[in-house]
Order: C-alpha cells, then sequence, then structure tokens
C-alpha cells in the first residue's frame, strides 16, 4: 500500500492552470468504450473490460446527486485480484500506478467527502490518497509541495463523512493535485469484494481548524473511544498545572460548544457527552500554554 503512494510522488506531466476537483460528485459517466468510466478518473476497468467485469463503476442513488463512485475489488478469472482504484488524472497502462493528476494552483488544508467502506480481510486495507506538486524547471522533475495519506479504518456502513487535513513541505504554490481512491491496498494483499463508496469531493480552507499540529501522531491529546456513542474522554499530559480549552467542533469548524478543564499534572482525563450528536465526523480542538491540537473523532 505504501510503495503505491510513494510511486505517485515521482509523476512527471506538467500543469500550469488551475481548475477544481473534475466530476467531484461522481455524476458525470463515459459509455463511449462499451462500459461506464468517471470523467476525469481513471480505473482498470479498461484492464478488466475482456473479462466483462469492472472494478469501478456508477452506483445509485448518491449521497447528494444521482450516482456515487462504487470501487469494489474483483477476483477475476486469468487475472487473479484485482485491486480497485480510481484517480484524478491517468494511471500507468503497463504498471497500473497512478500516473499524472489534473491542474491544480490551491493550497488546500482538507480534503473531504463522505464514504462507505468495508475490508474483506484485516489485512487488506484501503485508503485515500492527496498529493499536491509543482515542476522544477532546474531539475527537470516534481517537487512534492504536500500530500495526505488516510488508511481506512474498519468498516462504515453508513454513509461517513471523511475530513483528511494536508501536510505541506513548501510554501511554494502547486502547479498539480493527484487524488487516489482505493478500496484495497498492495495487489498482493487485496482481497476479493473489499469496497469502497466515494461521493462528494472537496477541497475545504476552513480557518477554525487550521493548526500546526492537526495531524500530530505525538501529541499529549487523545481521543477515545473513537468512534463514539454516547460519551467519549479526552486524555492529556500535562508537566504542570495548566488551565486546558476544549473546543468541540462540527465538520465545517463552526464552534458547538466550549469547556474548561484544569490539568494537574501528570495524566488527566476529561469527559465529552456526544449523546446528543448526530452521527458523523466531529473534532476535538484543545489548547493549553503548551500547544493546540484538533484530533478527530467519530460518532455513530
Amino acid at each position: 500500500m505504501k510503495n503505491i503512494f510513494t510511486l505517485v510522488i515521482v509523476f512527471c506531466c506538467c500543469f500550469t492552470a488551475n481548475a477544481q476537483i473534475p466530476n467531484a460528485g461522481f455524476e458525470a459517466w463515459d459509455s463511449s468504450a462499451g462500459y461506464k468510466v468517471p470523467v476525469g478518473w481513471d480505473n482498470m476497468n479498461a484492464s478488466t473490460a475482456s473479462s466483462s467485469v469492472f472494478t469501478c463503476s456508477p452506483a445509485t442513488p448518491g449521497f447528494n446527486g444521482d450516482y456515487y463512485l462504487d470501487l469494489t475489488t474483483k477476483n477475476i478469472s486469468g487475472m487473479g485480484v484485482v485491486p480497485a482504484i480510481a484517480v484524478s488524472g491517468k494511471l500507468d497502462p503497463v504498471t497500473h500506478r497512478p500516473a499524472t493528476g489534473f491542474p491544480y494552483t490551491g493550497r488546500p488544508k482538507f480534503l473531504t467527502g463522505v464514504y462507505e467502506y468495508m475490508a474483506y480481510s484485516s489485512t487488506d486495507q484501503g485508503y485515500i490518497a492527496m498529493l499536491l506538486t509543482k515542476w522544477n524547471t532546474g531539475t527537470n522533475s516534481r517537487d512534492t509541495i504536500a500530500h495526505s495519506f488516510y488508511a481506512l479504518p474498519g468498516m462504515y456502513m453508513v454513509w461517513t463523512r471523511f475530513f483528511i487535513p494536508m501536510t505541506y513541505f513548501s510554501s511554494a504554490t502547486p502547479d498539480s493535485a493527484m487524488i487516489i481512491l482505493a478500496a484495497s491496498g498492495a495487489s498482493f494483499t487485496a482481497v476479493d469484494a473489499s469496497y469502497l463508496w466515494t461521493d462528494n469531493l472537496a477541497f475545504v480552507d476552513s480557518n477554525a481548524l487550521e493548526t500546526a499540529n492537526v495531524t500530530g501522531k505525538n501529541s499529549r491529546f487523545v481521543v477515545s473511544p473513537n468512534p463514539a456513542h454516547h460519551q467519549t474522554y479526552l486524555s492529556f499530559t500535562c508537566n504542570h498545572a495548566t488551565r486546558v480549552s476544549i473546543d468541540l467542533l462540527d465538520i465545517n469548524g463552526r464552534v458547538i460548544t466550549s469547556l474548561q478543564a484544569d490539568a494537574h499534572g501528570g495524566a488527566d482525563q476529561f469527559p465529552i457527552n456526544v449523546a446528543q450528536l448526530s452521527p458523523g465526523l466531529y473534532f476535538v480542538r484543545a489548547t493549553d500554554d503548551e500547544e493546540t491540537h484538533i484530533e478527530r473523532f467519530v460518532v455513530e
């Protein structure tokens, strides 16, 4: 799985114009080849068409609109297990790896959308990834401006909103973006029938959620259990007594409620009541005198 994403970074087509995510709601489908493909998104259908089995197809009704993208890994006679993948650009016709993206000059903070997901084995893990690059005329290669990689967790059998932050490595303006949607991981672990349904992709620039530590793996703040049902807890470790400000945010970065907790030094835990919240994705923003951290959590 990680090897697939690593190869994405070296794609070399140069774009100069700006655009939004192509066919972000998956409403447009092309049938000119005798089978349906989402306009603006390459996939494995051309490789499997001779078997009349397809890993990428339209499904209805969409979360909004008529259609959503159905990516389902298939076991095809003579080919073995074919992972379901869609790329906002082109796949290499030989390696079937992501090769090019689409013109884009923005610097989004997040990629958002909705999905349903099921992996049919614990060894098969789908993912959503995004890459922003800029052509470097001096080195005749592409510089990575930012990327995101989100390993899909467990299973979600109802439409669930995702909100994936970008990690920036440069202050430069990109000229190309690539989004990769995959129902399975690497081909040697892909399992028949693992699926990823996706709809309503969008770039988000929410100042309310802007923080350098939005994906900090080593933060002192952890939300658990996640997913939550009636109550979850913010656990944190402080070196000294301090006041912690806690904001509960919705998917658009709006503050639902604000709380204050007194940390006494060492390990502390603060309960957060989510019983009145609708199912979906939320954020906890915790701030003390050392850092601000945002943690994602799901209410089921």
